[in-house]
């Protein structure tokens, strides 16, 4: 059977562990929830600049349409004048420049053509992308919220574990208490209370001396690491 000072130790190194790792992990909290909530912004970015890419294609293209459609008002304007005109100078004028401005709508209407094309382009993609973006942006909001109940979980777990780890500290003897404080600040990592096995430190994995050993083997001695300083027992 396991001395019960040992015993009280583990226990205590137990509560201890759980209470810090909990404490740790709703510390990330506000990390882990600006992680997810960037991920979420890309995502939504990217829909939204795709839909902004069309809207202002379409933009563009209904904008070319009006040009169009004021140049060949123009254009009929033009060949009005042209049968009102007598002097051969004034008709070569304006049919000059209305084969000016049906060359600026062929063009004109060349670019809305590539507008169009890349209008149904970037449709077919968002079309494609929307889907699969949403399930992970949903999937990443699920997250989320995942998060804001782990977060009410932890803060009542805490509550829990303080008051279990405050009862530990009442129920352990003061020298105990003192010697795995001391432990702690020496050791900063958990854990301090280590099992021997084959000679070799379980916390830092080193060989003990036969002193450290001999000391262990006795119920109701602390025996420390002669190299990390970790108290150390023998599983009985």
């Amino acid at each position: 059977m396991q001395d019960e000072r040992i015993q009280q130790l583990i226990l205590l190194q137990s509560r201890d562990r759980r209470l810090a790792g909990a404490k740790n992990e709703l510390d990330q909290m506000p990390n882990s929830r600006e992680a997810l909530q960037k991920r979420i912004a890309i995502e939504s970015d990217t829909l939204d600049l795709t839909r902004k890419s069309i809207l202002e294609v379409e933009a563009r293209c209904k904008k070319i349409e009006g040009d169009i459609a004021e140049i060949e008002s123009r254009v009929t304007r033009y060949k009005t004048q042209q049968l009102q005109v007598k002097r051969p100078e004034e008709y070569k004028a304006l049919d000059k420049e209305i084969a000016s401005l049906i060359e600026q709508v062929s063009e004109m209407e060349d670019e809305q053509l590539e507008l169009l094309e890349k209008i149904e382009s970037e449709q077919s993609l968002l079309s494609a992308a929307e889907s699969p973006l949403q399930e992970k942006i949903s999937r990443l909001e699920t997250q989320l919220s995942g998060l804001d109940d782990r977060a009410v979980f932890l803060t009542e777990e805490i509550d829990e574990l303080e008051q279990s780890y405050k009862a530990s500290l009442e129920q352990i003897p003061a020298e105990l208490l003192l010697a795995y404080k001391q432990v702690k600040r020496v050791a900063k990592r958990s854990p301090w209370v280590v099992p021997v096995e084959n000679q070799l430190c379980g916390g830092c994995n080193l060989r003990v001396s036969n002193d450290v050993v001999a000391k262990a083997l006795v119920e109701g001695q602390i025996s420390n690491c002669d190299q990390c300083g970790r108290i150390v027992y023998f599983e009985r």
